[in-house]
């Protein structure tokens, strides 16, 4: 389950193991997707970050478990969560898409932009 408040529009959430985009959010706790639906918060679930999901985004594996993006400097992962180097410091850390999503909406002020979309395609229809 996602919190609302983890939320902004455009993010990447699963709903009966789809990924949708949230196009707006209410203060009722239900949020409206891109497939046309409004949905309860308690009904959608986050994308688990992964190694392929940050390829989709643009991330670069320039050594086995780092990456780096044109702005991030560093991104690795540790436990299964990804952790966050800007300017040589650790900022955040996520374990999911939207997180990521929201981290660098703070950082830069614009989207991150999805480069290839064959990933989201598979988990489409990966059970969650």
């Amino acid at each position: 389950m996602v919190k609302a408040s983890e939320l902004r529009i455009g993010n990447k959430v699963t709903y009966k193991d789809q990924v949708d985009e949230v196009l707006s959010i209410h203060d009722s706790g239900s949020v409206f997707l891109s497939r046309g639906l409004y949905v309860r918060t308690r009904n959608i679930y986050p994308v688990p970050l992964t190694r392929d999901l940050l390829l989709e985004y643009g991330f670069i594996e320039s050594y086995e478990g780092i990456f780096q993006h044109g702005r991030l400097t560093e991104v690795f992962n540790t436990l299964k969560e990804f952790f966050f180097r800007y300017d040589g410091k650790i900022i955040a850390s996520c374990k999911y898409l939207h997180e990521l999503q929201n981290i660098y909406f703070s950082l830069y002020r614009e989207e991150i932009k999805v480069y290839v979309s064959a990933v989201l395609t598979k988990f489409k229809k990966m059970p969650v």
